[in-house]
């Protein structure tokens, strides 16, 4: 018990640090993308970031997901999907071999 409770603070750790990163990974862009047309003169600070807020948002709703869609493009196969059924079948198998894999442990 006390090495699942370890593995799942380990992958809850790995998963905020790796939000974290994105998070500020997303600061330098933005910094990045402002600092240039600020630096030309393009424009005014304040009018670069309005501008990088405004179109950050109407991205959002124009391209949706399709940047991730292209970018996993490949990476799964919807034919190779499998029923919920199915997927519920082998948790329990999975379930009822570690209980056996268990029992025998102990008794050995």
């Amino acid at each position: 018990m006390h090495s699942i409770q370890l593995a799942i603070w380990a992958v809850s750790l790995l998963v905020i640090v790796a939000l974290l990163f994105d998070f500020m990974n997303g600061f330098h862009d933005a910094a990045n993308s402002i600092a240039t047309v600020v630096s030309t003169d393009v424009l005014k600070p304040q009018q670069a970031v309005a501008f990088a807020a405004v179109f950050n948002v109407i991205a959002y709703f124009v391209f949706y997901l399709k940047v991730a869609a292209t970018v996993g493009k490949g990476t799964i196969d919807p034919a190779h999907r499998r029923s919920l059924r199915d997927r519920r079948h082998d948790r329990l198998e999975c379930r009822g071999r570690s209980t056996a894999f268990r029992r025998v442990r102990r008794t050995h």
